[in-house]
């Protein structure tokens, strides 16, 4: 794995995907959500937003970018699953770490009411740090390591697609395409 991603438990990736695609993908998943209300979900994370796992152009891009995961971090890495959601007004993402399966993530911001709402992270040092994303810009992390979390968001809509991956070598290998279910 990169030093990098290991000094800091994070990596910010200009242009992971371009921002035209980032805005094509969150019209269509926004409208989407208000037009097929029973196909998205309300998790208990964040119960006012609706969210999804693996929808279809989600998991291609979970499954496009797997070759640039391995290329970036510098090993095998496997998918395990997407999950993407539209964040509403006065959401909080509480400080966590995730399950085995999000060894190694990507957060990317598909589009928003403009609204800037950063992303923070604990580094190994203990120092915490924010991130505003555009839309098309995507951070690697070391979800199972690196608190991550949100304050409250003051706009109406936000939408981030997560991609995560497992390390093909290492202890969670066998957590590929997310076998053992969230």
């Amino acid at each position: 794995m990169i030093d990098q991603l290991i000094q800091n438990n994070y990596l910010l990736i200009d242009d992971f995907i371009k921002p035209e695609r980032a805005a094509h993908l969150y019209a269509k998943f926004k409208d989407d959500a208000g037009r097929y209300p029973s196909d998205f979900i309300q998790d208990e994370q964040c119960p006012k937003s609706r969210a999804i796992y693996d929808r279809r152009d989600f998991l291609g891009l979970l499954v496009e970018k797997t070759p640039f995961m391995t290329e970036t971090l510098q090993e095998p890495m496997i998918p395990t699953y997407s999950y993407a959601r539209i964040y509403a007004n006065g959401e909080v993402l509480a400080r966590h770490t995730d399950r085995p399966a999000c060894e190694c993530s990507v957060t990317i911001h598909l589009g928003s009411d403009g609204t800037p709402w950063p992303i923070g992270f604990t580094k190994p040092s203990g120092e915490q740090v924010e991130i505003e994303l555009k839309p098309g810009q995507g951070v690697i992390y070391l979800g199972c390591i690196s608190e991550h979390w949100r304050e409250a968001f003051t706009g109406q809509h936000y939408g981030q697609v997560f991609l995560h991956y497992v390390r093909l070598n290492e202890e969670n290998w066998d957590c590929y395409f997310d076998k053992n279910k969230k």
